[in-house]
This record gives C-alpha cells, structure tokens and sequence, in this order.
C-alpha cells in the first residue's frame, strides 16, 4: 500500500513549471538554487523510472525538507509501479543503502518506505539481520515491524534465537510483543531461560510471553 506522505511533499499548485518536462531538463532542475523548482523536479521525476539513482543521490544532498518529501514519494512511486523491474530494485537497494546514513531523517524515512515494498525487501532481510552493524539489524527488526510479509515471525524467532547484541535483542523482544504468535513462544521462553539476560530484556520477555495466546494444551485444558 502506498505511503501517505505530508502535504509538504506537494508543491503549491501556483508554483510555475518553466522549463521543458523531459528526464533531462528534470535533472538539471533537481540542482537548481530555488527549492521550488526542485521539488517540482523531484515530483515530476516520478514518472521517470530511469532516474532512480539520480533522486537516490539528490537525498544526500537536500537540505529543503520539501524536496526531500517529494523525492521519497517520487521514489515510492517508482518502486511500487513495477516491483519487480530493474528500477524498483534500484530503489530498494538505495534505501537499504540509507541504513547506514548519519542522518536519523534519511534512515526513517527509508526504514518508513521499505515497509511498504515487501516483495523488493524480503530477499535482502537475511542479510540484513545478520549484518556487522548491530544498529543495521535494529533497523532491519525495525522495517519488520510493519512489513506486510508473511515470514516476518520467522525472521523475529530467528533473531530471538540466535542474537547476542543486547539492544538488537531488544528490538527483537519489542517486535514479538508487538507481532506475537504462537511460533515465537519457544524462542522467548529460551531467552527467558538464560541466566545472562539483562533484568530489562527479562521483564520485557515476561511481557512478550504474557500477551501471547497461551499454547494449545494449556488452552484446552480443564479450569477449576
């Protein structure tokens, strides 16, 4: 499903477009000094799938929270109107990229757009959760929280079984209170079970656990 973005993203209908509206004259427009025109650019690039990587390199640059919006959206709009094509991968593979951004807005916004692209995400979540950085995996456990995908409580019990990272464990522990099912219930009580689990990540997991259906057996059996 598509984002709903600010309004800032949309350029006042009063702003003039005074250059031609082919990808090239865009592209030199995306540079120009008045944020205006870039934000007309950025929009307009939109319907231009061939320029990916040019709003994927603009974001580095903007410094107009306007033009940023509109380069997202523009961007969203490429990788939704054929996931499967050369340039919604193009896009995907500059989100992730945005993980690693020194900027907290560049990274959420491209953690808040890759939500939205479960089929172009999902072959990169392994990888991703298993990445050097522990803030990269935070992040991955992040875009998991509202990825559309139907592994999405696989990937979470794999984390809950196999992270060491207290703060990555963390977000793993946040995400099954969040997204729980019964599969889950194991991997939390393991971690429940380790006598080196912070106090915090213990109570959170008490949590977890409590606000899980209980297991079948227990379900069916007999109260009094």
């Amino acid at each position: 499903m598509a984002l709903k973005r600010p309004d800032t993203a949309k350029p006042d209908p009063q702003e003039l477009r005074h250059a031609p509206r082919d990808a090239a004259h865009l592209l030199v427009e995306l540079s120009a000094e008045q944020a205006p025109i870039r934000r007309w650019a950025a929009r307009d690039l939109g319907n231009a799938p061939e320029t990916a990587e040019h709003l994927l390199a603009a974001l580095e640059v903007e410094n107009d929270e306007s033009v940023r919006e509109a380069l997202f959206c523009s961007l969203e709009q490429i990788a939704h109107r054929a996931p499967s094509s050369e340039a919604s991968a193009t896009v995907t593979h500059g989100l992730i990229t945005l993980l690693r951004s020194e900027s907290a807005v560049l990274r959420n916004e491209a953690i808040d757009l890759l939500q939205s692209l479960p089929e172009q995400v999902a072959p990169h979540l392994d990888q991703l959760l298993e990445d050097d950085d522990a803030d990269v995996r935070i992040f991955a456990l992040d875009i998991l929280r509202a990825l559309p995908h139907p592994q999405a409580p696989a990937w979470i019990t794999r984390v809950l079984m196999q992270e060491s990272h207290a703060n990555v464990l963390g977000a793993a522990v946040d995400r099954a209170t969040e997204l729980g099912t019964a599969e889950m219930r194991p991997a939390l009580e393991r971690l429940l079970a380790r006598p080196d689990l912070p106090t915090y990540l213990r109570f959170a997991t008490r949590i977890a656990l409590e606000r899980m259906d209980p297991p079948a057996d227990d379900k069916d059996a007999p109260h009094g």
